[in-house]
C-alpha cells in the first residue's frame, strides 16, 4: 500500500530520526551547562560561605590580638633576661672564685625592685678547715676571718663587674649573707662587712 504525504516527505523510521538528531546534541549540551552551572553556583555559595567563617575567625584573631598586653610581655623578657644573666654569674663564681682561705661553693642572687641580694655559701681551703670548729666557728681572731671573708668577697665583686651595671646596681649597693657551710658568719650590706655578733 502506498501512502502519499502532502508535504512530500516519507513516513518511514529513518525519516522520523533525522529530524529529531539535532535535538539530541542539543539537549546534551543544555544538560551539560546546567551541571556546570549549578556546580559552579554551588562552589560559589561554598566560597562565600568560608570567606564568612574567615572574616569571623579574623575578627576574633584581631580581639586577641589587642588584648595582648605587649608591656607585661617586655617586663617579662626582661626578667628571663636578668635571670639568665644572674644564672650564669652564679655559675661562673661557684666554685671559680677562690683565695688562699675560701671557695665560693654556692651562690644564690635575687634582684627584686632593682636590689642585689643573696647569700654567699663558702667552703674552707685545706689550711683554714683545720681551723674550723663548725657551726660557722673558727679557732682564729674575728679580725683575721673578717680580713679573709672581705678577700673572697673582692674576688666576688670582679666577676659581678660583668653584669650590665645599667640594669643592676653596683656590688657596693649589694646585700649579702655570708655562710660557711650554711652557717651564718657574717652579712654584707652596702660595702660593709659586720661578722655574726658584732
Amino acid at each position: 500500500m502506498d501512502k502519499i504525504f502532502l508535504d512530500g516527505a516519507e513516513s518511514s523510521p529513518v525519516a522520523k530520526n533525522k529530524g529529531a538528531n539535532w535535538k539530541v546534541p542539543i539537549i546534551i549540551a543544555y544538560l551539560i551547562t546546567a551541571s556546570i552551572a549549578a556546580t559552579l553556583f554551588y562552589m560559589y555559595i561554598n566560597l562565600q560561605t568560608q570567606l564568612s567563617q574567615s572574616a569571623a575567625e579574623l575578627n576574633e584573631i584581631k580581639e586577641k590580638v589587642s588584648s595582648i598586653d605587649f608591656e607585661k610581655i617586655q617586663k617579662n623578657q626582661k626578667g628571663l633576661q636578668e635571670d639568665n644573666m644572674l644564672a650564669k654569674l652564679q655559675h661562673e663564681i661557684e666554685g671559680g672564685v677562690v683565695t688562699n682561705d675560701f671557695v665560693v661553693q654556692k651562690i644564690k642572687l635575687y634582684f627584686l625592685d632593682g636590689k642585689m641580694s643573696g647569700t654567699i655559701d663558702l667552703s674552707a681551703q685545706p689550711e683554714l678547715t683545720v681551723k674550723y670548729n663548725g657551726q660557722g666557728k673558727f679557732d682564729i681572731q674575728d679580725r683575721e676571718l673578717k680580713g679573709m671573708i672581705e678577700d673572697i668577697l673582692k674576688e666576688v665583686s670582679k666577676v659581678y663587674a660583668d653584669l650590665p651595671l645599667g640594669r643592676f646596681p653596683s656590688w657596693d649597693k649589694t646585700e649579702f649573707k655570708i655562710t660557711v657551710k650554711n652557717y651564718e658568719v657574717a652579712t654584707y650590706t652596702n660595702s660593709s662587712l659586720k661578722l655574726k655578733g658584732e
